[in-house]
């Protein structure tokens, strides 16, 4: 698959976190890390709150064109329907030395095939992290 000037990284879906699929007509995908702060505050915080850190998590926002030949996309309609954790990879498209991907399984939240008048179908898919979420050079 060769890549395409503009596009913002590569995701793909595994199962079983060995072999992954990529995702087809991706037109954009959005990975957002955040965390809870858990309230610190004391006597002796001088009237200031205080916060630390809590738990993490990720959300993954893909939007495609909308393709029935395409493996990956059919891999989040099998995903959805069993509400079963899949993994995803993340690998943004970066022109650094050393380029990095995010893996974590995630649950896909939301998946939604918008077949509007006179425009082609897109498929967007919202995922959210369960788990750790790795970032390691990609191999």
């Amino acid at each position: 698959m060769s890549k395409i000037i503009g596009r913002s990284c590569d995701v793909a879906i595994s199962a079983a976190g060995s072999s992954y699929t990529e995702l087809g007509e991706i037109m954009s995908a959005s990975l957002s890390v955040s965390d809870d702060v858990a309230d610190a505050t004391t006597n002796d915080s001088g009237g200031f709150k205080e916060g630390m850190y809590a738990d993490s998590q990720a959300s993954l926002d893909v939007t495609m064109k909308y393709s029935k030949a395409d493996a990956g996309q059919a891999l989040l309609y099998t995903a959805k329907f069993a509400k079963t954790l899949y993994y995803f990879r993340v690998r943004p498209l970066a022109s650094a030395a050393v380029e990095y991907e995010f893996i974590f399984q995630g649950l896909i939240t939301d998946l939604t095939l918008d077949a509007s008048t006179g425009d082609v179908e897109e498929l967007s898919a919202s995922i959210q992290s369960s788990g750790t979420i790795t970032k390691q050079v990609q191999s």
